[in-house]
Formats: structure tokens, sequence, C-alpha cells
């Protein structure tokens, strides 16, 4: 079994935040594939979606940024995760232009908080889904990551980003290895 993690902040004023990029990829991923949801479990710090036919799971933690991590061992307990070559993390990057994607296998969180969190729970091995949202010239990375997509970028995502995200989580349920997968996608940007 895969799991496929979107990290953002919950609550309709971080909606449409650069920050929830990955909260908005696993709403199009699961909106892609409605007809095949088996169950949705929401609980107060997550809320899992299992489909049939599948050998993946979306995962959401909604415990705010900072704390993604732990919802770890909650895995660990009801889904048996042992390998953390099983989880697939979509999250924000401040040092990819916006729309680009990366794959990329272990290492650090490269200061992003979410990622830092997962690590502490799990380690470095994991592979990161990043969807570049750009990185400010002259504004605050704070508020910048927490400001609001425009019309247009959302546009973009939704039309040209996500379609490629949804194409990898089905490389990664068909059994193709990350190796493969980060060849196929890191070359396409």
């Amino acid at each position: 079994m895969k799991f496929i993690l979107g990290l953002g902040n919950p609550g309709s004023k971080y909606k449409k935040n650069r920050h929830n990029v990955g909260f908005l990829a696993l709403d199009y991923l699961v909106e892609k594939r409605r007809e095949f949801i088996d169950r949705v479990i929401n609980k107060n710090e997550l809320q899992i979606v299992e489909f049939k036919k599948k050998n993946y799971i979306f995962v959401k933690p909604l415990t705010y940024m900072n704390l993604s991590g732990k919802i770890i061992s909650f895995l660990r307990k009801k889904y048996f995760l042992k390998d953390s070559r099983d989880l697939f993390v979509i999250y924000d990057d401040l040092d990819l232009n916006f729309g680009r994607l990366k794959i990329k296998f272990g290492g650090s969180s490269g200061g992003h908080k979410g990622v830092e969190s997962i690590i502490s729970f799990l380690g470095k091995d994991f592979t990161r889904i990043r969807i570049g949202i750009g990185r400010p010239k002259d504004r605050d990375v704070v508020r910048y990551v927490l400001s609001d997509f425009s019309k247009n970028e959302i546009d973009f995502l939704y039309t040209e980003v996500f379609p490629v995200v949804d194409d990898i989580v089905e490389d990664i349920n068909s059994g193709d290895s990350i190796e493969k997968i980060m060849t196929k996608y890191n070359r396409r940007n």
C-alpha cells in the first residue's frame, strides 16, 4: 500500500494559499477518482480517502503544517506503514519556479516545516513531490506562502500541473520504481 500525503493548513482562510498547494493537488486527485472511493475517514487530525482497486490511500494531515508528522504514528498503527519508501508527500517549494514539479527521494527538509515534522517522526527516506511556487523577490517569505494564488495561477495548476501529478500517482499505483518515475517526470520540466 502506498500513502499519498498532501500538505497544507486546515480551514477556509488557507484554502487557496500557496502553502496549501499539497491540499489543492490532493483534492484534485480525489475528485478525479470519485467513482473509486471506498470510504472517507475524518478524524480530528486527519482525513483519509481509501479507494477500491487502487494500491494507495490519500491522506490530508489536519494538524497545521508544522505538525504534519504527527499522523505518521496513526498510519503505522492503522495501516501498518512500515517502509518509508511507501510514503509520497506533495507540498509547495519556494526554490522551484511556479508550476515546476520535481520528485526527490530522501534528503533534508529544505527548510519546509511540514517536511521537517514528517522527518522527525519517520526519518528522511520518503519520496517528495515538490510543486514550485517560486520565491518572492521583494516580499516577506512567510506572507508570500500564506498569500492566495491568483486566478491565473489556480487555472494553470488545474490545467497544467495537477494532471501531471495525477500521472505520477498512477505510475506509483502501477508499481513503477521511484527511480523510473523521477527520470520520467524530472526531465519534463
